[in-house]
């Protein structure tokens, strides 16, 4: 078993999906769409999109 995995060696930290769906619950639960017709939402630390799919499903 190696010591360091490829994660690790590359730095690549992932959201799990259960923290994403949490926090894209909140979000969508605290909005007010009315207000914000155009709402929009940066994850500047992208990685595979797991936050920003859960909030497009929500």
């Amino acid at each position: 078993m190696p010591l360091v995995t490829k994660q690790k060696a590359t730095g690549s930290h992932y959201t799990p999906p259960e923290l994403a769906h949490f926090l894209a619950k909140r979000l969508v639960s605290e909005a007010d769409f009315r207000q914000l017709p155009e709402l929009r939402v940066l994850d500047p630390a992208c990685g595979d999109g797991e936050l920003l799919v859960a909030l497009a499903n929500s």
